[in-house]
């Protein structure tokens, strides 16, 4: 990503589903977000934490990174709006996501208008393709954001399945309609040996095999993003679209956060746990 500075100053806060808090920021330097052509664009948001000291001294200031898909932009106004995913639990998200416990989205919770956070980008990858005709557009709560826009973005031809766990109906009415997307909603699953992901993987593989039993499937006319916890994406859902002959080398496949890591934690875990790009 660039090392682009903005100042983002809160002009508002709402509870917007169930499980998500959008914070609308008034951007000190808007034209790098309104030139990004990325429906998955994000900022790294800059969270200052004091750190111990000893008697007499200063207390020192600790910067937190933590990385967030910007769900919306107006360039005229100067503004975006982020969306945090709130989740219970102890484990901290990256990407679009930590639970309420976590350092971004007390922050969130607690905004008020006039509220500064620095921000680092944007970066961003990825926008659906306009001559592709089918598209296979899946996530988790975190990849809400990039969802959405991806499918506010589709030409009016396309079409699209698209996948989204989350754990309220109402998180999914945060994707516009589009008349050529076919949009499934599953629930997390539920129990002590559940993991994250595991609906989406399964609805995933279920959507792949009746996409490629079709008699007139081309998988080089498919375009794929996938996003969301990184042991469902990049351990499962990646090589069952792997499998089935979908190239995956010009797919958006990420993880987004990865189940019992901080953010610093996840990078070394996807350092640790490139995949193949054969």
């Amino acid at each position: 990503m660039a090392r682009i500075t903005s100042t983002l100053t809160v002009v508002a806060a709402e509870r917007v589903s169930p499980t998500i808090q959008r914070v609308k920021f008034h951007v000190s330097d808007i034209t790098p977000f309104a030139e990004s052509r990325h429906t998955d664009a994000y900022v790294k948001l800059v969270f200052e934490q004091s750190v111990g000291h000893s008697q007499g001294q200063a207390q020192a200031q600790a910067q937190t990174l933590r990385t967030y898909t910007v769900h919306s932009i107006d360039a005229e106004a100067s503004t975006l709006a982020i969306d945090f995913a709130l989740h219970g639990g102890t484990t901290e998200a990256a990407g679009d996501s930590a639970p309420s416990s976590g350092i971004a989205c007390t922050w969130a919770l607690a905004a008020r208008p006039g509220d500064v956070l620095e921000a680092r980008g944007p970066g961003g990858a990825y926008s659906p393709d306009p001559t592709v005709a089918r598209h296979l557009i899946c996530g988790d709560a975190t990849a809400i954001p990039a969802i959405a826009a991806a499918v506010s973005a589709l030409p009016a031809e396309a079409i699209a399945d698209v996948i989204v766990e989350a754990p309220d109906y109402a998180d999914v009415d945060l994707i516009a309609n589009h008349p050529g997307a076919s949009i499934t909603h599953v629930t997390p699953a539920s129990g002590p040996d559940a993991a994250p992901g595991e609906a989406l993987v399964e609805m995933t593989t279920a959507i792949v095999g009746k996409l490629t039993s079709r008699a007139d499937f081309d998988p080089e006319t498919l375009q794929v993003f996938v996003h969301g916890e990184a042991n469902a994406v990049m351990k499962r859902i990646r090589p069952t679209l792997k499998d089935a002959g979908i190239p995956v080398r010009g797919a958006s496949i990420s993880g987004y956060w990865r189940v019992g890591r901080t953010e610093e934690g996840f990078r070394t875990w996807k350092k640790e746990n490139r995949p193949d790009e054969a």
